[in-house]
């Protein structure tokens, strides 16, 4: 029994003693700093391979192989650290001592150094698993350009800077595979502090775009700095700083998409990056005035629009080929009416050839062929109105204007439910406008839920609208007619609805209130709506909601 504790403390000590022989050789040939040096290198490399393969277009793959080559490397050079010594003589192989040539024969001694090889081959491993492949992240094919931050003392330069996010996401809509959150969905968070991380999860997308614009003193030079954000991690996969003339913004925002782009490891093809590269306008200056009068036409109100045909025009004066000038200055032209005592046809003329200029050159413009679409629903042009309004809002389905007219035609042929969709759609696309609230209001009213219409009247308000010049025309015009039916002197109101539909002032979005069941119902009502055009609409498009009766019937014709 008294030999047990002289035997295991002498072998434990022998064990010992063999283990810090081996550490203490694996320092002196320098292994562990081989070890440190591979594995800085081979991070720097790994780095280096992931950004420049992509942007040289570059197989992915390359990036793969690369990792598992430095892998396998890292093995070999620790084996090599261990053979041989570099010295002021050269390479020369690595002398072994009595006792580390015994800890490195024993069992112990080889166990040891495959199990530090192993180790440290694994830890290396499992850093470029972590680092490229460790969990399964999602795809960055999507993006949210926020509005960039007006950082002069200007404050009336928000055109600009608003501008050039806005161009920044048409460029970026144009890469294909790449989702790109809606202008009015990012545009709602603007002067908003919100978390990078919220405003990617509640747009649904992968990585933001954001940035800032800065004048010079004398307006000759424009700082834009610009950087995109990874949504998951918060972290910046790029940024970039351009101090650039005027004249080279379009150049400043090729790159910046380009730049994007890259960092998305998204490939174009040759036709593809063509399109990319398509500015507007040539002219800087064109694109300023089109960009302030773009602000002042979303204002509305009779001052504001003029001002901005005016603006629309001298932008059209220095580049007569600036089909977005032309798209905008129809949008003007068409509204003046509403804020005038203007007549409508000479404005709607003007309109229409701005329009079709647009066209001519840039047939893919929504708006352009929206104001053609609501000149046909003026001139009660019901069909074409139809189909114009479809055709806008297909084309480009985030234009909220589009959606905004088509909801009027639609309340104005007792569609109220698909009017009801329209003017919800065109609200979540602009949550700014005052008109866009105020026609949701009105088209909540008209399926009655009255709450909701109280709501968004209210909104209306707080954004400033007022009832246009043209609306108060008509109330005046129709008031008479209102009250007889209301009164039940029917005789009266369909002659005054005769009188009115002459002059297209009968106003078709009140007829379908509940207030005038007795007037749909009556016998004449078929004949009116047959004489200004709706019989025919309704039978090719769809009853109007107050068409039927107990039946299931239309009794509208």
């Amino acid at each position: 029994m008294m030999t047990m504790p002289t035997v295991w403390p002498l072998a434990s000590a022998g064990g010992y003693n063999r283990d810090m022989a081996l550490l203490k050789e694996l320092k002196r040939r320098r292994v562990f700093r081989v070890a440190g040096l591979y594995g800085v290198t081979a991070w720097i490399v790994t780095e280096v391979s992931a950004t420049v393969i992509p942007a040289l277009y570059l197989p992915e793959e390359l990036v793969t192989i690369i990792v598992v080559l430095l892998i396998a490397g890292f093995p070999i050079a620790l084996v090599l650290a261990w053979i041989f010594d570099i010295n002021p003589d050269g390479i020369q192989r690595t002398q072994n001592t009595p006792e580390v040539t015994a800890a490195v024969h024993s069992t112990r001694g080889r166990l040891a150094s495959i199990g530090l090889i192993v180790l440290a081959t694994s830890l290396l491993a499992s850093l470029f698993f972590w680092r490229f492949g460790g969990s399964e992240q999602a795809p960055l094919d999507s993006i949210a350009v926020l509005p960039f931050v007006n950082l002069s003392n200007d404050a009336n330069s928000d055109y600009f800077s608003d501008g050039v996010s806005e161009e920044l996401l048409n460029l970026l809509t144009k890469v294909p595979g790449l989702k790109v959150a809606a202008r009015t969905s990012s545009f709602a968070f603007k002067n908003q502090e919100t978390d990078i991380r919220d405003i990617a999860a509640q747009l649904g997308v992968a990585t933001v775009l954001e940035g800032s614009v800065r004048w010079s003193a004398n307006r000759e030079q424009v700082r834009i700095t610009a950087q995109l954000i990874d949504a998951s991690s918060g972290y910046h996969l790029w940024s970039g700083t351009y101090d650039r003339k005027l004249e080279d913004i379009f150049a400043v925002q090729d790159e910046i998409a380009r730049a994007i782009v890259t960092n998305l490891q998204i490939q174009l093809t040759g036709v593809e990056a063509f399109s990319l590269t398509a500015p507007p306008t040539r002219d800087a200056e064109a694109y300023t005035l089109y960009l302030r009068g773009r602000a002042l036409w979303k204002q509305r109100g009779l001052d504001a629009i003029e001002q901005s045909v005016e603006l629309f025009q001298a932008a059209l004066a220095r580049d007569p080929g600036f089909s977005r000038a032309y798209s905008n200055l129809a949008a003007a032209y068409v509204l003046i009416p509403n804020y005038s005592n203007e007549v409508g046809d000479t404005f709607f003329e003007l309109a229409s050839e701005a329009a079709l200029t647009a066209l001519t050159i840039d047939e893919s413009l929504a708006e352009a062929h929206a104001v053609l679409a609501r000149i046909s629903d003026d001139r009660w042009s019901w069909s074409d109105a139809q189909t114009g309004f479809f055709f806008a809002t297909s084309l480009d389905p985030s234009e909220p204007t589009a959606h905004h007219w088509y909801s009027i035609h639609l309340g104005s042929v007792g569609r109220y439910q698909a009017a009801l969709k329209e003017a919800r759609l065109a609200a979540e696309l602009d949550k700014k406008s005052a008109v866009i609230q105020a026609n949701l209001s009105v088209t909540l009213d008209a399926v009655g839920f009255n709450e909701a219409a109280d709501a968004a009247l209210a909104r209306a308000e707080v954004l400033g609208f007022e009832t246009s010049t043209d609306e108060m025309m008509d109330a005046r015009h129709s008031s008479e007619f209102l009250n007889s039916i209301i009164e039940g002197d029917l005789d009266t109101a369909f002659r005054l609805a005769g009188e009115l539909a002459e002059q297209r002032s009968l106003p078709l979005n009140l007829l379908w209130s509940t207030k005038l069941v007795s007037f749909r119902q009556d016998p004449r009502f078929p004949e009116l709506m047959s004489t200004i055009g709706l019989t025919n609409y309704w039978r090719r498009y769809g009853w109007a909601d107050g068409c039927g009766n107990a039946e299931g019937n239309s009794i509208c014709g």
